[in-house]
């Protein structure tokens, strides 16, 4: 019901941290209309750095009645009791709908209650150019006897036993990147154009990319904190194996690309392949219009796919991995909490309810390529965006989050200090090539490095 009477309108603020054409849209589209139907003046203030939410807090105490906070800060928020439990913002009842309408809800409960409504899930899928992993599809095995003697010097043996690349890449693993990869950079005689790349910026979009892999090569948030663990030599010896063999755009190193930088690959036909959230693919691919056109020339050839399965690149005495993964990666997303000293909770309830009704948010995951967060939207995926490219991106995400399970990046007090640590590791490794001695890649080099410079300082801060 509306908040109607003569009273003055209630006056209070929301933090927000949006692109500026998301936030215009957020402000002119979602907020105006709930000022007016609830008599309210809303301040939409924004913060820049995604740590500095609880400093951004601080300068409006009891004014404050919705916070949007990245999954990353949600479990340090709650504990440092800086949100009000949404169990004791709707009470019992209000909880069972709550839980009946919201997908993944245990990602945002911490010691048994629930601090959060979900604004957006986020992972990240396999994004392709279709035509180009059809011709390596068809042509690789042209190349099959210099991909061979390369992975021979590397991994001991070659080729893994009974190989062969899927038509389809949701079906690809490690090696199906390399291979595909080593096709696509030596198809041209004469040069080597390597056309796979993900974001090498020191960032934590980068960082997140490191946890991505360790889950899927079969590490835990133990391994991950401590830095510890066979899956963790794993993951920076590929870094290195794809690096070193030209399978890595060598620009996402030394031009340090970000996200935007690698739509830009595709743009200029530098890149065929990437891992992208689900607002990089709306960006690359474009809607057809003046302010979003796209980076890919025939967004028809645009595809989409799960994550490849991780296995170690060192392989047993017949051929086989030595240890095989899963598609499993980290779900993420941004989430809503109500501040603990709102003025109005009924207002901070009514507000995330208004954001989240099925209007708002077919809209905005319409707009801007956010995965709605509702069970009714998600099995309707199709229905409700046709069957035609957003679909498409929606349900190999849904297929993705599925695979994730409740695979999240280890909210430690420590993260952004852990985050440093893997990129330094990265950097020394598979950016500046300290992968071994001579021209081959050793594992037990790298598994030197980690432990001696680098897992000791993981290991301090998990004390």
């Amino acid at each position: 019901m509306a908040f109607a009477g003569c009273a003055a309108p209630r006056k209070c603020t929301m933090l927000i941290h949006m692109m500026p054409s998301q936030e215009k849209f957020f402000k002119d589209s979602i907020i105006v209309p709930f000022e007016k139907k609830y008599r309210c003046e809303i301040n939409v203030g924004s913060y820049a750095e995604l740590d500095g939410i609880e400093a951004e807090m601080a300068n409006y105490p009891g004014k404050a009645i919705l916070i949007k906070t990245p999954f990353e800060q949600t479990k340090r928020l709650a504990e440092k009791g800086l949100m009000m439990s949404i169990d004791s913002a709707v009470g019992p009842k209000g909880m069972v709908s709550v839980r009946d309408r919201f997908f993944l809800l245990q990602l945002a409960s911490f010691d048994g209650k629930l601090y959060y409504f979900p604004r957006k899930f986020e992972t990240r899928i396999l994004v392709y150019l279709k035509s180009r992993v059809a011709d390596a599809v068809e042509n690789w095995h042209n190349m099959r006897a210099r991909i061979d003697s390369t992975l021979k010097i590397q991994n001991g043996f070659g080729i893994p036993s009974g190989y062969m690349l899927e038509p389809n890449p949701g079906e690809w693993d490690y090696y199906d990147i390399f291979v595909a990869g080593y096709y696509w950079a030596h198809r041209d005689s004469g040069s080597v154009t390597p056309k796979v790349a993900h974001r090498g910026k020191r960032y934590s979009g980068t960082f997140q990319r490191l946890i991505d892999r360790a889950y899927q090569l079969g590490g835990t948030r133990e391994n991950i904190v401590t830095m510890n663990g066979e899956q963790v030599i794993d993951l920076f010896e590929w870094e290195a194996v794809y690096t070193r063999e030209n399978i890595y755009n060598r620009n996402m190193w030394d031009k340090g690309w970000s996200g935007a930088d690698v739509w830009e690959g595709f743009r200029s036909g530098e890149v065929y392949l990437s891992f992208m959230t689900q607002l990089d693919c709306f960006s690359l691919h474009g809607n057809y219009t003046k302010e979003q056109p796209g980076y890919i020339e025939n967004p028809d050839d645009f595809g989409y796919a799960l994550m490849p399965e991780g296995v170690s690149f060192r392989l047993d005495e017949n051929g086989k991995y030595l240890r095989k993964g899963s598609r499993a990666i980290c779900t993420g997303g941004w989430w809503w909490g109500i501040p603990r000293d709102t003025p109005y909770p009924d207002l901070s309830v009514a507000l995330a309810n208004w954001v989240l009704n099925t209007d708002n948010q077919v809209e905005e995951c319409e707009r801007f390529g956010m995965i709605p967060v509702a069970k009714e939207l998600l099995g309707d995926l199709g229905l409700l965006f046709g069957k035609n490219w957003i679909s498409d991106i929606y349900e190999v995400s849904l297929q993705q989050l599925i695979a994730n399970q409740y695979t999240t990046a280890p909210l430690t007090g420590t993260f952004k200090e852990l985050e440093t640590i893997y990129l330094d590791a990265l950097n020394e490794i598979a950016a500046q090539g300290n992968w071994g001695p001579g021209d081959s890649i050793s594992r037990e080099y790298i598994r030197n490095i980690i432990e001696l410079k680098y897992a000791k300082k993981a290991q301090q801060l998990a004390q």
